[in-house]
């Protein structure tokens, strides 16, 4: 137990360290950044969809963010206990009801109308109460989630907060402490503990079949199990409306979140001919850890509790039998030409479970190969299991080997640290002396790592979507992997050095444009900041780009920052894109506003769009910043071929690592799935003969062993 709470300490001042480090000093910004922390650890593990961030206190009421899914028209609502001590604090049950009831007076003073009158219009507040009571009037709240972010340690661990009530709307509760964030931040695993209780989700123990047991070749041990069993779509519903994305494998979780979570096919079954579900529905592809067992009367075996359950196939199926039963579908009854809300009585349907149980070592590697090989029905491909993309390794690749020219006033380079998987950066300091840890450090500064998302996000922003960022990671990492898998296919060589530096210029770009904007005389923050900032580095992408002009993207990388002109153009975009904002938001929440097309582009009838937004900018403090594009052309030109030059010396070494042995199954195997070419196979025999290929017949024979990777080729 002490050695537990020491790492917790120690976990503790480096948390403290990296909220110093990220919120430029200011207590404001501290709890915004504690927020984005939590909220993204949250999410990453399924526990909430993404928040929007709206922080509000006032006596006896406090907010900090809040989301809404649209189809099960659930609300969810964050309280953030932020503390400012150097030591780790505890957390009381006490102290956690006084928070919750802060976050509930505020729902019930959002149905009053009266409550707004008294709020400033452009606030989180206002933004917020004006939408919990727009959904309210409109019978569009069916569940409210409450949610506390604490930087602090709960006492004793709390199993659960007894679910409440408000104006008849079931309310839920759940604690995010340091110590559940802290495990979770360095568990090797991307999805969180569970243990499901058959029976307290008011079942009986299942019943099941037994589909064998694979016992791995080499060491003898039972590497995992198969079970077939049938499930009530009942109690499939109870356990989502419980665990929700927990249960559903992260990068399965992004996709449903990215292309909608229900299904309407399967909803209209479920509701109109339950009892056939079973045989019209594909089923579900799940893993689990462990199952606990018990027998009936009769002495049969059947499994009581399961540990740690993912859904990797079958999550549209999952979340639909949940919305089937509490939201439903507008459907035609027979001889009524006018629809009917109908929704399902579950009891009658039933859906068939594949679970394999899996050794915890190995648990996540095996959950991305069945995500990778089950994953056929929604057309979820490689591109959305994307860690492993070519794409991210040679930018690991890059941000490894290339150093950043160090910053004015500074005498050490240093290298910007991309986080390909999660916990990369973590691993590089654990289990290290130090004397390493500094080194470590002094080479990748905190202040200088990338994460997949944090990547996706600023390229987003500059790809002019700022209405996919305002809608939160699953919707900007789909869009990002979608874009970069397709052109990968024929431009694999313009993802280069230069690539590399310009992106990490434009983080910087993004960056610094948050504090300016954080930091400006309209004073944007909380939910408005986000997107004022996202639309900010949109427009500016979008204004030279009709000017045939590209940003200086080499100038802010040899700086490592951008300049005061720089700085200037950014504050007067920002300005100009609040007012905007401000002046033709029709909803009363920006940052709902934000996520909607017609905020960028513009509709044919009241609003302009941000797209559209006349902004008077100096020309000579655009030329300060600014390529020609002609320019920019011929350095790019240089980087490609540069690049090309480096991706067919990557292939002849890759091809001369190939011994006989392995050419003879790559052969056997090409052959068979008729991938085989006959001029690929003369240079297969003449490498075995020991003649080096030429780097173009490197590259063709390199194609060829990927393909046969892709095909199911172990080598």
């Amino acid at each position: 137990m002490k050695k537990e709470l020491d790492e917790l300490e120690n976990c503790y001042k480096e948390f403290i360290e990296d909220l110093d480090l990220k919120s430029h000093a200011e207590e404001d910004f501290k709890a915004a950044t504690m927020f984005a922390l939590f909220e993204e650890v949250a999410s990453e593990f399924g526990h909430i969809d993404n928040l929007d961030y709206a922080p509000f206190i006032s006596k006896g009421l406090q907010v900090d963010g809040y989301s809404y899914d649209e189809e099960l028209c659930e609300l969810t609502i964050a309280i953030c206990d932020y503390r400012t001590n150097l030591s780790l604090d505890t957390l009381n049950t006490d102290t956690i009801k006084s928070f919750f009831k802060r976050a509930e007076n505020f729902v019930i003073k959002s149905l009053d109308e009266n409550f707004l009158e008294d709020l400033e219009e452009t606030s989180d507040g206002f933004q917020l109460a004006y939408f919990i009571q727009e959904k309210y009037k409109h019978k569009k709240i069916n569940k409210i989630r409450f949610y506390l972010f604490s930087n602090a340690r709960l006492a004793s661990r709390l199993n659960r907060i007894d679910n409440k009530s408000i104006n008849n709307i079931l309310c839920t509760y759940s604690v995010l402490d340091m110590s559940q964030y802290y495990r979770m931040i360095n568990s090797k695993k991307g999805f969180d503990d569970i243990e499901i209780d058959i029976k307290d989700m008011g079942f009986p123990s299942l019943s099941y079949l037994d589909a064998g047991t694979y016992i791995d070749g080499e060491s003898g041990s039972e590497n995992y199990s198969s079970l077939l069993l049938v499930f009530p779509c009942e109690l499939l519903a109870n356990i989502y409306s419980e665990y929700k994305g927990r249960l559903l494998e992260q990068n399965v979780r992004s996709f449903l979140k990215a292309t909608g979570g229900v299904n309407k096919g399967i909803i209209t079954t479920l509701i109109e001919k339950p009892e056939m579900f079973f045989a019209y529905n594909n089923g579900i592809t799940a893993v689990a850890s462990d199952i606990i067992m018990e027998k009936d009367k009769k002495g049969v075996s059947k499994i009581k509790k399961i540990k740690d359950l993912q859904i990797v196939n079958g999550g549209q199926t999952t979340a639909s039998t949940l919305y089937a039963r509490e939201v439903g579908l507008n459907l035609f009854e027979s001889g009524n030409k006018n629809k009917v809300l109908k929704k399902a009585d579950l009891k009658k349907a039933f859906v068939q479970v594949k679970l394999s149980l899996v050794k915890s070592d190995i648990m996540d590697e095996t959950i991305k190969n069945i995500s990778l090989y089950a994953n056929t029905q929604n057309k979820v491909n490689a591109a959305d299991f994307y860690s492993n993309h070519p794409f991210h390794r040679r930018i690991q690749d890059f941000s490894r080997r290339l150093s950043a020219p160090p910053k004015e006033g500074e005498f050490i380079s240093t290298k910007w640290f991309y986080e390909r998987a999660r916990g990369q950066y973590t691993d590089g300091t654990a289990y290290k002396t130090e004397a390493a840890k500094k080194k470590f450090l002094m080479e990748y500064p905190k202040s200088q790592l990338i994460k997949k998302i944090d990547l996706a996000k600023y390229l987003v922003s500059f790809d002019r979507q700022p209405h996919i960022v305002c809608s939160g990671p699953a919707k900007y990492i789909g869009y990002f992997q979608t874009d970069i898998a397709d052109k990968w296919k024929t431009q694999d060589v313009k993802y280069n050095e230069l690539w590399f530096k310009e992106a990490i210029a434009k983080a910087i770009i993004f960056q610094s444009s948050d504090k300016l904007i954080h930091n400006s005389s309209f004073n944007t923050k909380g939910g408005l900041k986000s997107v004022v900032l996202n639309y900010t580095i949109s427009w500016l992408s979008e204004f030279l780009k009709s000017k045939k002009l590209d940003i200086d993207f080499n100038k802010v990388w040899l700086n490592q920052s951008i300049s005061e002109q720089f700085s200037d153009v950014i504050n007067i975009i920002s300005k100009n894109v609040n007012d905007e904002l401000l002046r033709t938001d029709p909803m009363n929440n920006i940052t709902q506003y934000g996520k909607r097309v017609y905020c960028w582009t513009g509709d044919k009838e009241k609003i302009s769009g941000i797209k559209n937004l006349k902004i008077d900018i100096n020309e000579s403090l655009i030329n300060s910043i600014t390529l020609g594009s002609e320019e920019k052309k011929a350095i790019h030109r240089e980087a490609i071929n540069n690049q090309k030059i480096d991706n067919t010396i990557n292939a002849q070494i890759e091809i001369m690592k190939i011994n006989k042995v392995m050419w003879d199954e790559i052969t056997r195997f090409a052959v068979a799935n008729k991938l085989m070419t006959p001029k690929i196979n003369n240079l297969i025999f003449a490498t075995k003969l020991g003649k080096i290929p030429k780097d173009f017949q490197s590259v063709e024979m390199l194609k060829l062993v990927n393909d046969c990777k892709k095909k199911g080729l172990e080598i």
